[in-house]
């Protein structure tokens, strides 16, 4: 459907349709793709409406503008790259996705150049069996840019497979970053005796967890699956950690999943730390989303045989109510598969790496729940609303020298423990 004068071009590629520079897109256009690729080029565009159908893929590489809804059809895919705007919905149907692509070939692999990030006038509805895709889409090349952040300081295993770092600690001496409010940044890859991964080919490299940002004026629902995890090819025993995941809304439902989680490994390999997933309500004071939200480190399988290989820790769920950054629960999660008596594996309180101090403040108005063998580290002076350790097996630790104040009438901790 080519109405308002939208021409395009049939390149060396037959399967393949690229808009020309020249085409007049306008925002009463209707477009519909059905069984071919289109790929938009990286100057701005505008349509009135798009439909993605099945067999077709579109590539978003500019600014992209869509006047009223995007609709991705079953078996249908939109690779949108770069901020857009929808003013009407976005919907994701059964078999549908929307995905952007990874980054390779930049060097030391440090820009985060393809994001999924829209502004939507409307709603969203990602229906089940949609999925919005950014699993593995994050750094390869080692994660050059903040796995850790520390320039690669491996001074406690300097000659084993080190596991990225994210929302959660990494193995070793790999440091968490990114926000915990407003979290952007892209998973990070693992490294091993101190090599840079040789492959960016996405079909080898293993690659972190992308970024998804999407912010809605009315509601989200989310019945199918929003994944920002570590890619599932872990390199010579070591694996990527989760991406992150902000979504912004009137109301956020749905019972379907929201995830960042690191990479799963087999038998004594190192599994990628959690990433960062933050939930915000602006309009509603209660969690309306009944699916799960999980950004986890990734399992492995038991052995005691390498006692020097070691896990990964959690990464960070945030969810807010109302309009006041920090108004809302801090979320530890370790889904059952971390161990008490290793402090590696620790989530941080605060960012270890380019924390912002306003965040830190935000925290003051934030109730903190540590469950599921979730270990939280407080490793400076931190004021939060309220603690609890919804399960057993979760634990607090408060580094020597630092306090973490507490505004909330005394009350039970909860199953676990704290430690100093």
């Amino acid at each position: 459907d080519t109405s308002g004068g939208a021409m395009f071009e049939l390149k060396a590629d037959p399967r393949v349709l690229y808009v020309k520079d020249e085409t007049v897109l306008t925002e009463e256009t209707d477009l519909k793709v059905e069984g071919v690729k289109v790929a938009f080029p990286a100057a701005a565009e505008s349509v009135g409406s798009l439909t993605v159908g099945a067999g077709a893929v579109v590539t978003v590489n500019g600014q992209f503008t869509v006047k009223r809804s995007v609709v991705v059809e079953k078996g249908g895919k939109i690779i949108w790259n770069k901020p857009g705007n929808v003013g009407g919905n976005l919907i994701v149907l059964d078999g549908g996705v929307i995905t952007h692509d990874n980054v390779v070939g930049n060097g030391v692999g440090t820009v985060e150049a393809n994001k999924i990030n829209l502004n939507v006038g409307g709603s969203v509805f990602i229906a089940k069996g949609g999925k919005a895709d950014a699993k593995g889409k994050g750094f390869t090349r080692n994660g050059y840019k903040m796995s850790g952040g520390l320039a690669w300081e491996h001074t406690q295993y300097p000659e084993k497979a080190i596991s990225s770092a994210h929302g959660g600690r990494g193995s070793g001496t790999k440091l968490p970053y990114g926000s915990i409010f407003s979290p952007t940044n892209f998973g990070s890859t693992a490294t091993y005796d101190n090599s840079v991964y040789h492959s960016l080919n996405p079909a080898e490299a293993d690659f972190g967890g992308g970024s998804i940002l999407i912010a809605a004026t009315q509601m989200m629902v989310i019945d199918g699956i929003v994944d920002a995890g570590g890619s599932e090819r872990n390199f010579d025993g070591a694996s990527s950690s989760g991406g992150s995941i902000y979504l912004k809304a009137g109301a956020i439902c749905g019972a379907g999943e929201i995830l960042s989680c690191g990479c799963n490994v087999a038998v004594n390999q190192n599994a990628g730390a959690g990433g960062r997933i933050s939930l915000v309500n602006e309009k509603s004071h209660v969690n309306l989303f009944k699916g799960k939200v999980l950004a986890a480190a990734g399992k492995r399988e038991e052995n005691t045989v390498f006692e020097y290989y070691r896990y990964s820790s959690a990464g960070t769920v945030y969810m807010q109510y109302g309009k006041i950054s920090g108004n809302g629960e801090l979320i530890i999660d370790a889904d059952r598969w971390n161990r008490k008596d290793n402090p590696s594996f620790m989530t941080d309180l605060t960012p270890t790496v380019a924390c912002d101090r306003e965040e830190k403040k935000a925290l003051k108005h934030t109730r903190v729940i540590v469950k599921n063998g979730g270990r939280l580290m407080g490793s400076e002076d931190t004021t939060i609303k309220d603690l609890l350790l919804q399960s057993d097996h979760a634990y607090v630790t408060i580094k020597a020298g630092a306090t973490l104040r507490i505004l909330s009438f005394e009350h039970p901790l909860g199953e676990s423990a704290a430690q100093v």
